[in-house]
């Protein structure tokens, strides 16, 4: 566990799209019964995001400059449409994601990791598998039911922080910036 010092260094970041609160309670409506079948356990609806860049631990000293560069970003709106169920087995987690993602939100995802790539607060750039993680140490997944598509227009562009605690990851909004 890290302790006030070190967590005061250094803060495990990453850029999404958080989920509106209607989206959110339906979505974990339907992991709760997965879990209700399969086991595991469920996220709390309140972190349902779609991450859009990874930057792990960044130091304190370079925090300020993250947030400045991250309020310069014009980045656009995006639609986005959760239409299906996943698992990886790997890591035993049930997702939400995008059959087909619309290229806006590939295209955002991109652009900002470029943005992140060009200062050094990414070593490289991944493309992006747009999901939702839904449900941690998913036990036995059975068939997993079809999902009903859940659409909505991401508008804010969200800095988060990822804080281990005894119940797993918990994320606390840094700064949020309007997509134009």
């Amino acid at each position: 566990m890290a302790t006030e010092a070190e967590g005061a260094r250094s803060a495990r970041l990453f850029f999404a799209l958080w989920l509106p609160a209607g989206v959110a309670r339906s979505l974990h409506s339907v992991a709760d019964g997965v879990v209700g079948r399969c086991g595991g356990r469920l996220l709390n609806q309140d972190s349902f995001h779609l991450t859009l860049a990874f930057l792990g631990d960044v130091p304190a000293p370079r925090q300020p400059e993250l947030l400045e560069l991250a309020s310069g970003f014009e980045l656009p709106s995006v639609a986005i449409r959760l239409d299906k169920l996943d698992y990886w087995k790997h890591n035993q987690i049930l997702w939400a994601g995008c059959r087909e993602p619309e290229p806006v939100l590939l295209a955002l995802a991109a652009t900002l990791q470029e943005k992140l790539l060009a200062v050094d607060f990414l070593t490289e750039t991944r493309p992006l598998l747009p999901h939702v993680s839904l449900v941690r140490k998913l036990l036995h997944p059975d068939v997993l039911p079809d999902l009903d598509p859940f659409e909505w227009s991401a508008d804010e562009l969200v800095l988060a922080r990822s804080c281990r605690s005894g119940r797993g990851a918990e994320y606390e909004a840094m700064a949020r910036w309007p997509l134009a």
